[in-house]
């Protein structure tokens, strides 16, 4: 046990021997500390408190509780480098009323609250659930929460058709299911044939749709006081076509993918009819850009979306409101020398100029089968669809605009650079990226590189000196124009992303291991038995950064 002095007091540590982490008594949730070097950072559910160490006694004094109001102490000049903690507080008055202007930010949407909703997942092998099996959501996901037929999945997987498995006509309630491994037509694989797959087979598996609905249905019906309303059904279906181009979706391409949306559309519709109901159209997720490397992906994007949302007002003529679209941005392990992030700040330059698109994290936020063969795992796959929920619960039960967690701006003077971001949920925190199934320590930069007309430069000590503020060391002085990356690095592969925020809430599910049939690197301590982390990853992205 070891005592802190804080400018409020004392903050007691206590070491635990089951696992060597310190531990702050009479703190609970994120209350990890990491030993990266100096400066030490302990980080709390209420915030993070930069430590200095003494090198000749080896003392621990706090720097402050990284609030932008706190009071300077002598140790914010060693942390801050060579800013000051003035020039630390305007970037955290920049960064909160970025946020403010984000969260007013609220065009008028379409709500999922029709008497039939579709709910469309279109892209490429993310959005089908490429291996993410065996699958988890074996029971209804959510209530009043059903698929055309007897899956999401349709029977055709890379045509210009969509045709339902089973009765078009059926509602079948929403549960995860595995498909045979033809492209084009395939059949539905019963839970013994499942569950004896090889794990990299291309069959596909659980998609972000079960878990949208497991994260978002109940928090819509709470926020209307109900547990359930039949008169308020959703119907999830997946058009998405694996390794295909945002350019192949728009509509009059030569491969005719956009009618797969249409055929969706139509086939609610006449299921609709049948039972008497009025069909609807709310909801748009989108997983696609892997296969898209080139820097007119961001304008082809804009025009696929104008595209859809045409379409639901063709179909659904009485529909009002801008239909609202999740997007995943696009992860690193899809980068390359070429494109250097073209698809990922494509995606977010859509999100910053096309009314009701909303970003709901990278895919490296998520666990997939091996680096190489990029496809979520099942539980990587639901965790996304909670993520998914939580905005749409923001945007359109809660009424909040949203952004997700990114780098606002850098500056740079001396050997320090300063960067201020946009939390969903302040503070900044240090988040977990996955590379495989395995979550690399966070390294001395948090992920991070910078270049300048000299070449790549090494960030280090890494450091979290407000809530919405990081500062770093530069390896040497800069020469001409600085750039900062995130998510990306010099050889063309994606790096792994540690910055994140603060936000708690309750995802719906749970990191499942049972052993049934998933590779045993799926069990992952600290991870499994566990609500799926909230907590939003910053978004990868190119910046470049200003003099101080």
């Amino acid at each position: 046990m070891f005592v802190i002095p804080l400018p409020q007091g004392e903050l007691v540590v206590r070491c635990d021997p089951r696992t060597g982490y310190l531990r702050a008594a009479g703190f609970d949730g994120h209350d990890r500390v990491d030993l990266p070097g100096v400066p030490l950072v302990l980080q709390f559910s209420n915030g993070e408190v930069p430590v200095i160490i003494n090198p000749s006694t080896g003392a621990l004094t706090a720097a402050g509780m990284g609030q932008a109001t706190a009071a300077a102490t002598a140790g914010d000049g060693w942390v801050l480098g060579a800013f000051t903690a003035a020039e630390r507080d305007a970037m955290e008055a920049l960064a909160r009323e970025y946020r403010s202007v984000v969260r007013r930010r609220r065009p008028v949407l379409a709500l999922p609250d029709g008497e039939l909703c579709a709910i469309m997942l279109l892209g490429q092998s993310l959005a089908q659930g490429t291996t993410s099996y065996p699958v988890l959501t074996r029971q209804q996901a959510a209530p009043d929460c059903y698929m055309l037929g007897d899956s999401v999945h349709p029977q055709n997987l890379s045509d210009s058709t969509w045709v339902p498995h089973g009765d078009p006509l059926a509602l079948s309630p929403l549960v995860a299911t595995v498909t045979s491994r033809d492209r084009r037509l395939v059949g539905l694989l019963t839970a013994e044939a499942a569950a004896a797959l090889p794990p990299f087979e291309g069959n596909r598996g659980e998609t972000p749709g079960e878990g949208f609905c497991a994260q978002f249905r109940p928090a819509w019906l709470r926020a209307r006081g109900l547990s359930a309303n039949p008169n308020n059904r959703w119907v999830v279906g997946s058009v998405a076509v694996a390794s295909t181009a945002v350019e192949q979706w728009l509509d009059g391409a030569p491969e005719n993918y956009f009618n797969r949306a249409r055929d969706f559309y139509r086939a609610v519709k006449a299921c609709a009819a049948a039972r008497g109901l009025k069909a609807s159209a709310p909801i748009i997720l989108i997983a696609n850009g892997e296969s898209s490397p080139n820097e007119e992906f961001g304008a082809n994007l804009a025009r696929l979306i104008e595209q859809l949302r045409a379409l639901v007002a063709e179909e659904f003529p009485d529909q009002r409101g801008i239909v609202p679209v999740f997007l995943q941005q696009t992860g690193g392990t899809y980068t390359s020398t070429a494109t250097r992030l073209a698809q990922a700040r494509g995606q977010i330059a859509v999100s910053n100029t096309v009314p009701g698109v909303f970003i709901v994290s990278n895919s490296g936020a998520y666990p997939d089968k091996a680096p190489a063969n990029t496809h979520l795992t099942a539980n990587g796959s639901r965790w996304l669809g909670c993520q998914a929920g939580k905005v749409a619960t923001r945007v359109l039960a809660d009424d909040v605009g949203w952004q997700c967690t990114r780098a606002l701006g850098f500056r740079y003077r001396g050997d320090t650079l300063l960067g201020w971001f946009h939390t969903p949920v302040p503070p900044l925190t240090w988040g977990a990226h996955f590379r495989g199934l395995s979550q690399p320590p966070r390294p001395d930069s948090a992920g991070l590189r910078a270049e300048d007309d000299a070449g790549w430069m090494e960030l280090s000590a890494a450091r979290i000196v407000g809530p919405s503020t990081i500062a770093w060391t530069l390896s040497r002085a800069v020469v001409g124009q600085l750039t900062v990356t995130i998510g990306w690095q010099e050889n063309g592969d994606g790096a792994p992303i540690y910055i994140a925020d603060g936000d708690e809430t309750q995802l719906a599910a749970t990191y499942e291991y049972l052993g049934d049939n998933q590779l045993p690197e799926e069990d992952i301590p600290g991870v499994v038995g566990l609500r799926y982390d909230a907590r939003n990853l910053c978004l990868a992205d190119r910046i470049v950064a200003d003099a101080a």
